[in-house]
């Protein structure tokens, strides 16, 4: 936990800086980006860097914690699950990273224990497929959807005491003025 805390406060601190508002910029408009002094080529390398020693020390504390490191260890089956829950849940979000986190360790159990009981693994192909169809529903990820949800849900709640729908005009039909 001490060293999620320490990624996640990195990661939140990039986002703030300057690195995290050219990427913002970039991400709205590269040419007015690049017209404000931002070099995107830059940028990309700086949070290509960042990204890979992240993973990097990922990996070495999945390497301390299995004691062996070994190509074998990584399979890509496991991989592909891990890019799906990663981008189903949010990939723009510190807590979509997290969710995916603890989702890829219970998807994990369960295509450990599973294919051998049902007979072979195409329980893989399954979730794959599940995940592909939530991103093709939610390509801003799932966990920002249920919050943008919830907050309009809330939103209702709490302004909309009056009995006027959401969305409804401000003045009755014929006074516009």
């Amino acid at each position: 936990m001490v060293v999620l805390t320490i990624c996640v406060g990195v990661v939140l601190q990039v986002r703030k800086g300057t690195v995290g508002r050219n990427l913002a910029a970039m991400r709205g408009s590269e040419m007015a980006a690049a017209g404000l002094g931002v070099n995107p080529t830059w940028q990309r390398i700086i949070v290509f860097a960042l990204a890979g020693a992240l993973a990097g020390f990922g990996g070495m504390l999945v390497t301390i914690q299995q004691q062996v490191a070994s190509p074998n260890a990584w399979n890509t089956d496991y991989s592909l699950v891990f890019i799906v829950l990663v981008v189903t849940t949010g990939v723009a979000t510190v807590e979509g990273a997290i969710q995916a986190g603890i989702g890829y360790y219970v998807v994990t159990q369960i295509l450990t224990y599973l294919p051998s009981r049902l007979g072979g693994s195409s329980l893989v192909i399954v979730l794959f497929a599940f995940g592909a169809l939530q991103y093709a529903r939610h390509p801003e990820g799932v966990l920002e959807f249920q919050k943008r949800r919830s907050t309009q849900w809330l939103e209702r709640q709490l302004f909309n005491r009056g009995g006027d729908p959401v969305g409804a005009p401000l003045y009755p039909s014929g006074a516009d003025g």
